[in-house]
């Protein structure tokens, strides 16, 4: 189960959201105010022209009706908090009392029993509990409201468990009649009901989705509305899932269409009889209770509805986007990936006033919702996730990633290295696309001499002008080289020294031809491969660090020419990081220790403060930075605002060198510093992701601006997550 928390730092996120400064494409991540949510609605409850939420959240100890305002840019505030003694279950709103004000109703059950319970609202954005209903069934799976018998009221519909649906008659000023239920013995529950006047009669009808006790099979129950709260003998409607069901005009004909699953479409013929079923594989879907959350709208503004469907516990966390033709024909699904790990809806409204569509999924697992923001271009503002998991092979755990064009396409591809703890290691390919996205996996082997690789990086070796791979494999590291179509050439392996924990390729030697640069935690060492020129590396050389280097990065500290290496050393020794000055021919002396007291984890290195010198930044259970001399030494350490050390890069275009940490206990946030020109940073959006074991950039849609990729498991989710740079806004 996904235990994150909507901690303070999440709410940071919004707030970058709404104010003029860099953006990354993102989710922000907001507090629902109820545990345990299993239903949710939208509207304007306090009539300020805003969108206002109210979710239901259950627990044995009772539940929450949690109402909140929308603002004009998107935020929401907790207006009122109801509790209740019952189990909550689905949620509506409507009008009940004819005030002009939305009222709600409100399913809920306490040992087996099942209620209705009625909400007024005030117009205040706050409600009065009226009325309480009993229900004559096992189990209320969903709700639904429309005037059944035409008296201007609104009457409230329940699907049942067992199968069936149970009226109750709206009387006016917010009261029902007692609930009337009609049957389908064969069918043991219904998950989703709509109503619409499917044979244009002026009648309203009712469709629900089930499953058949005795054959298991999914079908639609239609009910055809007599106009006075009855309705004729139910027909059974085969379908291939039994999930949700909206109802809407596909194909612009007049006539209501059906849609449910993920995506199963019914166009309808205006008689109450559909056309053959249509499947579009959204590649999302939501758990096997609840179903599949569904959304119909014109998210791309070209008077065309598209199809929604949000998923995550049984596959990618995403909203999958179909857009229509207005014929009835969908295209291909657009994955964009979400933060919601196991989505009970998908509410679409314009939340923040821009113009634009937008999206909001509360999480059934963690007691937050993910608000996605539409842009100009009819997407959602979104995090993009692709799956990394080959179906012939198990759980790949990827311990570092590198980015490099490996099919010579013009496009950066990312290139990840599965350590092999639940199947063999192997590096995984997912080849970019110059829209951003991403297609894979392929698998490279490593070879059956594979030791646990836990570094990768790329650079052309035998200068062929296409990049090739090195691995810290072990007490080795393994070189692939690339022909640059998409294909490695088998490991050639070189002995390490300790063991190598991380690996670069830099020219250290200044031959103009890429070495590889390892730490060695066992030896206290790190060690250089030099490369002959042709991809060989057959010489190694070791230099003492004196304490066990962790990871390293390197820059040329005294301006000489030559590359040098600063090493983060373990944290049971004092020295924080030391720092080496390279001789030019892959050896290397030290130069002093960076200390503060205690241990580094990770190093970066940079001109942070913008005077010429390369800067060290530490990451030493509080971010520390180092100003470079230009000398080989550095100044005292001053403390920055950050969670730890990530990729280095001018995200925001503005001269000032920028940072992407990824850090987190119970959930991965990549926090985005944007220097400040002096060494310091400052926290200017952040977002989850699914993992934190490896992360790089790339300007992956060629745009100018450099994105963030980051790969790791969530829920038994193994993806590739890309965090598209917008710019500076």
């Amino acid at each position: 189960m996904n235990t994150r928390l909507c901690s303070a730092a999440l709410f940071v996120v919004l707030a970058a959201a709404l104010v003029p400064a860099q953006q990354f494409i993102a989710n922000p991540v907001l507090p629902e105010g109820a545990s345990s949510v299993v239903a949710a609605v939208s509207a304007d409850f306090n009539g300020d022209g805003n969108t206002d939420l109210a979710f239901v959240g259950g627990s044995s100890n009772g539940s929450q009706v949690v109402i909140q305002l929308g603002s004009s840019d998107g935020s929401f505030t907790i207006a009122q908090t109801i509790h209740n003694d019952l189990f909550g279950g689905s949620v509506v709103t409507g009008d009940w009392n004819a005030d002009g004000i939305p009222d709600l109703a409100v399913t809920a059950a306490v040992t087996l029993t099942y209620f209705v319970d009625v909400y007024l609202g005030v117009g205040d954005g706050t409600f009065s509990q009226e009325n309480e209903y009993p229900l004559h069934s096992l189990e209320a799976e969903s709700l639904t409201a429309g005037d059944l018998n035409g008296d201007g009221i609104a009457d409230l519909v329940i699907a049942d468990a067992p199968g069936g649906i149970s009226v109750l008659l709206g009387q006016g000023g917010g009261n029902f009649a007692a609930p009337v239920n009609y049957s389908l013995p064969d069918l043991g529950y219904l998950i989703g009901i709509t109503t619409v006047d499917l044979n244009r009669d002026g009648k309203l009808d009712v469709a629900a989705t089930g499953t058949n006790d005795w054959t298991h099979a999914s079908d639609i129950i239609i009910y055809l509305g007599r106009g006075d709260g009855t309705f004729q003998n139910p027909v059974e409607l085969p379908t291939t899932f039994p999930s949700r069901i909206i109802s809407v005009d596909l194909n612009k004909d007049g006539m209501p269409d059906l849609v449910t699953g993920s995506v199963n479409v019914f166009l309808g013929n205006g008689d109450g009889t559909f056309q053959a079923e249509r499947y579009y594989n959204s590649l999302v879907a939501g758990d096997t209770v609840s179903g599949t959350p569904l959304a119909a709208a014109d998210v791309d503004a070209d008077g065309n509805l598209d199809l929604l469907a949000a998923g995550g516990e049984l596959g990618p966390s995403a909203v999958s986007v179909l857009r229509g033709n207005g014929k009835g024909s969908f295209q291909r699904p657009v994955l964009l990936g979400t933060t919601t790990s196991n989505p009970i809806e998908l509410l679409i409204a314009d939340f923040n006033k821009d113009g634009h569509l937008d999206a909001i999924l509360p999480d059934a697992f963690a007691p937050c919702f993910n608000l996605m923001l539409g842009d100009s271009n009819g997407k959602f503002v979104a995090r993009r996730d692709f799956s990394i998991q080959h179906s012939t092979h198990n759980q790949p755990q990827v311990a570092s990633l590198t980015v490099a064009d490996v099919n010579s396409d013009g496009n950066p591809d990312v290139v990840m290295l599965d350590d092999g703890e639940d199947d063999t290691p192997r590096i995984i390919i997912m080849n970019g696309q110059k829209n951003g996205t991403f297609v894979g996996p392929k698998d490279v082997p490593l070879g059956s001499n594979a030791g646990r690789p836990v570094s990768i990086d790329a650079a052309d070796f035998d200068g062929d002008g296409a990049p090739d791979a090195v691995v810290a494999n072990g007490n080795q590291i393994s070189v692939l080289l690339g022909d640059g179509h998409n294909n490695f050439g088998s490991p050639v392996n070189y002995a390490g020294s300790g063991g190598p924990y991380q690996v670069i390729a830099a020219d250290v030697n200044g031959d103009a031809t890429p070495d590889i640069v390892g730490t060695n935690r066992g030896s206290n060492t790190i060690s250089v491969f030099l490369n002959d020129g042709a991809g060989h590396f057959d010489t190694r050389v070791d230099s003492a660090v004196g304490y066990e280097p962790y990871t390293i990065a390197l820059g040329d500290f005294n301006r000489d020419g030559k590359l040098d290496v600063v090493a983060a050393i373990d944290g049971k020794h004092n020295p924080t990081a030391v720092a080496l000055l390279g001789n030019g021919d892959g050896t290397f002396k030290q130069a002093g220790q960076l200390a503060s007291g205690g241990g580094g984890s990770a190093v970066a290195v940079g001109d942070f403060n913008n005077d010429g010198n390369p800067d060290v930044v530490v990451q030493s259970g509080q971010l520390l930075f180092y100003p470079g001399n230009g000398d080989g030494t550095f100044g005292a350490f001053k403390i920055t605002p950050g969670c730890g050390v990530g990729a280095v890069g001018d995200f925001n275009r503005d001269g000032k060198l920028d940072m992407v940490p990824i850090c987190g206990a119970s959930y991965k946030l990549a926090e985005f510093l944007m220097g400040q020109g002096d060494g310091t940073f400052k926290v200017e959006q952040s977002t989850v992701v699914d993992g934190d074991y490896a992360e790089g950039i790339g300007d992956f849609n060629h745009d100018g601006a450099l994105d963030v990729a980051s790969a790791g498991e969530n829920l038994f989710k193994f993806t590739l997550s890309i965090l598209l740079n917008t710019g500076t806004k």
